[in-house]
């Protein structure tokens, strides 16, 4: 009905009904309205089903969820997919020479330096920043110079398990509006924590797709584009 101008006597004969006024008793009984009413304003198509299994031609399935996910679920596996991810790519870049990890990334949207280096080393800091401004103590800038992979592995150990901690906290206790001032700034700034959680989020996506898009083509490219998708939906 949605996607042909077929008579509805022909649809309701393809969909096994006798008559077109047992096709229109059906349709009204389930929708509400008659369906040529519908077919000229289309609602929802989706109706209720015992086993919650859904099907929409030509070949998709719709299956009810097997855990409940909320909002706080989502927003924690992220923050897990991100430190996990973080520290792939810091495994894989191991292959890459210091040519090739210093090499310039062609790609001029801020004033930061693009290089595979200095993108992952700035997606450990980013975490440390935010680490050091809730613990009010100064994050020391300095370390993310030319940083070798080590270096990194080793800081992302501390400060990927404590950003997540914090995440978890504050996700567990509902508190993501709960707003925290960061003195380290100049002047200082109040922030929330949801806003803190959703800002490293989206520059991390952002870095992470670099370095993603740059290891492929040194030919390493085991992580793809590092997408969440998968990650989000497996069991924990």
């Amino acid at each position: 009905m949605v996607t042909t101008s077929a008579p509805l006597i022909d649809v309701a004969v393809e969909a096994g009904y006798g008559s077109h006024e047992a096709f229109t008793r059906a349709f009204t009984r389930a929708y509400g309205v008659a369906p040529a009413a519908w077919r000229r304003r289309p609602g929802h198509i989706q109706l209720a089903a015992p086993s919650g299994v859904h099907f929409h031609p030509p070949g998709s399935l719709r299956l009810p969820s097997r855990n409940e996910v909320t909002s706080m679920d989502l927003l924690t596996k992220m923050v897990e997919h991100h430190v996990w991810l973080t520290g792939e790519m810091i495994r894989v870049a191991g292959r890459l020479s210091d040519e090739q990890l210093d090499q310039p990334i062609d790609l001029d949207v801020d004033d930061d330096e693009q290089t595979i280096r200095s993108l992952l080393s700035r997606l450990v800091g980013q975490m440390g920043m935010w680490n050091a401004a809730l613990a009010t103590r100064d994050y020391d800038w300095s370390v993310e110079e030319h940083e070798p992979l080590d270096a990194m592995r080793d800081r992302l150990a501390v400060e990927g398990p404590a950003y997540l901690a914090h995440v978890r906290d504050v996700v567990e206790h509902g508190r993501l509006d709960e707003t925290f001032v960061d003195a380290l700034c100049e002047p200082a700034e109040v922030f929330t924590h949801g806003g803190m959680i959703a800002h490293v989020l989206t520059f991390a996506a952002h870095r992470r797709t670099l370095v993603a898009l740059a290891l492929a083509k040194h030919g390493v490219d085991e992580l793809g584009w590092g997408d969440p998708m998968r990650w989000v939906a497996a069991p924990a």
